[in-house]
């Protein structure tokens, strides 16, 4: 190793980490171990792929609308799952789009409903309240019905 010491905290991180909520922490790390098997899952897919297009070299006719021609089933199928690929990562991108915009829509109207809280609480500090029946105690005055 190069006289280089072990830093075990690349593979084993601190638990729970400085600053980070210990729930939080375990959601992440959750995530990224669901992403590790997703991406074993897909490998292991890609190599069963390969092997059985390699396996079906031989070549075959493909009729598309009016056009014909010949091609190795091989070909064939890497096209096949190139294109299948190709089509999951864009619905992906477009779901993933959407979700980043509807956060933003949640945090603008988190934002809106903080001040509007805030203003509520500002009223409700400026308004007396009875000692007798804990209720707020407005002056009459204020709403007089104009004739």
């Amino acid at each position: 190793m190069n006289g280089a010491a072990f830093d075990s905290s690349l593979f084993y991180p601190a638990w729970p980490r400085p600053g980070v909520n210990p729930r939080e922490q375990r959601e992440g790390e959750q995530l990224m171990q669901k992403s590790q098997v997703l991406f074993i899952v897909g490998l292991i897919f890609a190599i069963l792929i390969t092997v059985f297009a390699l396996t079906n070299a031989s070549p075959v006719g493909i009729n598309l609308l009016f056009y014909k021609f010949t091609a190795s089933q091989a070909l064939i199928i890497f096209v096949s799952a190139a294109l299948g690929a190709v089509i999951v990562a864009t619905l992906g991108t477009v779901r993933y789009i959407r979700r980043v915009n509807e956060i933003r829509r949640l945090k603008k109207e988190i934002d809106v409903l903080k001040k509007e809280v805030s203003f509520l609480q500002s009223l409700t500090e400026e308004t007396p309240v009875s000692q007798n029946t804990g209720y707020p105690q407005f002056d009459e005055r204020n709403f007089e019905t104009e004739k």
